[in-house]
């Protein structure tokens, strides 16, 4: 028994595989072929566009390379230390990502891996595209913008690549980015996703694999494998290529040792070669080469039934998503509706509180003028009595004097003394009136004004709210030939180029991050990305130049490099 089981543990292998988004363990037999451990993989998964994707191992001299599904796992040679131990990564990367592009699953696995190749420097992404690309990894981990959620701080180093050119703390990037993510309160996190590859799929390095090659005449270049075709750069100059063969004018590929031959479908235009280091790295050429000539060829005919399946299926879900994020939002829009109309009233309800108090305040002061005026009536009335009582006395003095009743001139005299402080105390009377009568007016006056402060306005509530399977040294893929397959990708434009919002965004942005660089520490690819701009060049303006001219000079042009 015991027997048994060492000699079953003999011929199996603990399998470690690292994907995206975990960590695999798998028991393995030794002799099993890499195809089944690419089949537990996906299954485990759940992934079914897998075309796509490879599974990557350390070889024995320390370089990445993918595991051959046609071979045994224990023939492979691995790295010390790195035994059994993978890494399950995109392989091929599709044209359109939004077009191709149909699980969320599929979709979320090149959206880690292009973030990965974004921050480790692999794709090149000028500093104001990585500041929109963070807003939309901002979504992806947190969610749709909310104030009330929004982290605090956020993890700069894993956000923005080659952040040591610009005089900026980590404040000051957070408040940035938290800017652009401010901008994306209904974005889901599927939508965050393909955003962020639509937008890097244009970045010139994207997709691209590189190998040091020499022409025929040993001159140092760089061969670039993409989804496209194969593209020819110069060494130093890995944004810009020189020349390109779409995938439409090859057809056959083949190589012996360190010479690789392209046999190109027109026939008027010879045959030319290009040598490697290592016979290895040709067979990782002939490999990548045949998977994306395939891809391509595959994408310019009708989808197979189990592809039209699965955009049925993709459809439907994103339907059902897209109505729940509708009711989602309708209700997230009607709440703020209702937050504002609450508010709303409290606002008027404060106001109200205080017209009140002011109201209240404004009647005491009315009723204290009141008062006030009715004893300034009351003193003029008796003021009035006390002068004609005056007048009175003064009237009857006159009379005596003008009979001239008295009897001595002693009395006469006495009587007019009487008569004139009689008069000069209704003169003191009259000109105590007058003043009154002066401050009744002003007092009525005041008392007027404050009535019609007082009265009563119309106030009005809005209660609406704004709404490749050989062993020897030698291998050959004869291709399918279409010359008349679309090339479809020469009449593209770039995703930002679409919307003009977001042509401004990035023009703000590097406008305000030029003003924190310090150009002394930027980079040649820095300073060939900024000749470019400045020149109108981007991506696909570029695959059109370097394809000009027929297969046969440009066949001519590589070999005179």
């Amino acid at each position: 028994m015991i027997k048994d089981m060492l000699k079953k543990m003999k011929k199996t292998v603990k399998v470690k595989v690292i994907t995206a988004e975990s960590q695999l363990e798998f028991e393995m037999p030794k002799n099993a072929p890499g195809k089944d451990l690419f089949n537990q993989i996906v299954s485990t998964i759940g992934l079914r566009e897998v075309w796509y994707f490879g599974i990557q191992y350390t070889d024995k001299d320390g370089n990445p390379a993918f595991l051959r599904l046609d071979k045994k796992l224990s023939s492979h040679e691995f790295a010390d230390g790195h035994a059994y131990n993978f890494r399950f990564m995109v392989k091929y990367y599709p044209e359109s990502v939004e077009e191709e592009l149909i699980q969320t699953c599929t979709i979320s696995h090149f959206y880690l891996q292009v973030k990965s190749d974004i921050m480790s420097g692999k794709i090149y992404c000028p500093i104001e595209t990585a500041v929109l690309l963070a807003s939309y990894a901002c979504v992806v981990r947190y969610g749709p913008y909310d104030p009330k959620t929004c982290p605090e701080s956020l993890p700069i180093d894993r956000l923005i690549h080659n952040r040591g050119q610009f005089k900026k703390t980590d404040k000051e990037w957070y408040e940035t980015i938290i800017e652009c993510y401010s901008e994306h309160p209904y974005m889901t996190t599927e939508e965050a996703m393909v955003q962020y590859l639509q937008i890097a799929q244009d970045l010139e390095m994207y997709g691209v694999e590189t190998f040091p090659i020499k022409n025929k005449k040993g001159t140092p270049l760089v061969l670039g494998v993409d989804s496209l075709g194969l593209s020819i750069y110069e060494p130093d100059n890995l944004l810009v290529p020189k020349i390109g063969f779409p995938w439409s004018e090859i057809r056959n590929l083949s190589f012996h040792d360190k010479k690789f031959v392209i046999k190109p479908s027109d026939k008027t235009a010879k045959e030319f070669f290009f040598l490697v280091d290592k016979t290895k790295t040709n067979k990782r050429i002939l490999e990548l080469c045949t998977g994306n000539h395939e891809l391509y060829m595959r994408r310019r005919k009708t989808d197979s039934i189990e592809v039209q399946q699965m955009k049925i299926q993709a459809k439907e879900e994103r339907e059902m998503r897209e109505t729940e994020k509708q009711r989602l939002n309708e209700e997230r829009l009607l709440r703020k509706e209702n937050e504002q109309k609450l508010e709303e009233l409290k606002a008027e309800m404060l106001k109200k509180e205080s017209d009140f108090a002011q109201m209240t305040a404004k009647m005491q002061a009315y009723q204290n003028k009141v008062n006030e005026l009715e004893a300034m009536l009351e003193q003029e009335r008796k003021a009035r009595e006390e002068l004609q009582s005056n007048q009175n006395k003064l009237t009857k003095m006159n009379k005596q004097l003008a009979e001239e009743t008295a009897a001595t001139q002693e009395e006469r005299d006495r009587l007019r003394k009487e008569r004139d402080e009689v008069q000069r105390k209704i003169e003191q009377q009259k000109n105590l009136m007058a003043a009154k009568e002066a401050e009744k007016a002003k007092a009525e006056a005041e008392l007027l004004k404050m009535r019609e402060e007082s009265s009563p306005k119309k106030s009005h509530v809005n209660g609406r709210g704004d709404n490749i399977s050989q062993e020897d040294e030698s291998d050959a893929k004869e291709f399918e030939v279409n010359i008349n397959a679309s090339r479809i990708e020469e009449t593209r434009v770039t995703e930002v180029s679409k919307h003009q919002n977001l042509q401004k965004k990035l023009e703000n942005l590097k406008s305000e991050l030029n003003q924190a660089r310090d150009e002394s520490k930027m980079k040649d690819i820095d300073r060939r990305h900024e000749y470019n701009v400045r020149e109108g060049n981007d991506k696909y303006k570029t695959l059109r130049n370097i394809r000009k001219g027929n297969t046969m000079s440009r066949v001519e042009q590589f070999e005179s490099m």
